[in-house]
């Protein structure tokens, strides 16, 4: 019996040192392969601004120049670019034939035969002051081009100051029939720069 065991356990140490003493097999670790960077060409080319675009995208406002009233004590800022007449009195000031600021003693939303037809009228702020918006239009009456008007009107020290703006030019003749229309937008820049800027000196 004991003979047996014997045998058997030097059977198995030979076994044992049999695979201990085979070659192990080589482990394989796979690696990925490391991607190329792609190349300069590869990437979208940087836009060249058009100088033409930029152009348009940031209009060019012109520099203003200032007119200052001594007989009335008023004054106003309005382009550079922009025509200006003054009646010897002082009391009218014509910018661009288009837009006409007056003096006058009388109110202009007292009724007058060949007044302005006052279509709507409210107060507002202009500039810090108290003033009426008026809008409306002229008629054929005098000879005149029918047309459209905007104003705003100042009272101070018992004067009425207007600056109007109207939908035509003051050297335009038109037939008394024409379609009105709208006031053109660049008069109206032009009419909101110099009320931005009016201000009474006395």
């Amino acid at each position: 019996m004991v003979r047996n065991v014997t045998v058997i356990l030097i059977v198995l140490i030979l076994a044992l040192a049999a695979c201990s003493s085979a070659p192990a097999s080589p482990t394989v670790t796979s690696t990925p392969s490391p991607q190329p960077l792609p190349a300069q060409t590869d990437l979208p080319p940087t836009a060249t601004p058009d100088p033409l675009l930029a152009t348009l995208e940031q209009p060019t406002i012109p520099p203003l120049a200032t007119y200052t009233s001594a007989a009335y004590g008023f004054s106003f800022q309005y382009p550079v670019t922009s025509s200006l007449e003054e009646t010897p009195d002082g009391q009218t000031v014509w910018i661009d034939k288009q837009i006409r600021v007056t003096v006058s003693d009388q109110n202009p939303e007292a009724a007058m035969g060949d007044g302005p037809v006052i279509e709507a009228a409210d107060s507002t702020i202009v500039n810090g002051m108290t003033a009426r918006r008026l809008s409306g239009m002229f008629g054929a009456v005098g000879g005149n081009t029918p047309q459209r008007f905007e104003s705003i009107v100042l009272l101070h020290n018992n004067r009425y100051y207007g600056i109007w703006v109207y939908e035509l030019r003051n050297d335009v003749l038109l037939p008394i029939d024409r379609e009105l229309s709208s006031i053109p937008l660049g008069a109206m820049e032009i009419f909101n720069t110099m009320l931005a800027t009016f201000t009474f000196s006395a």
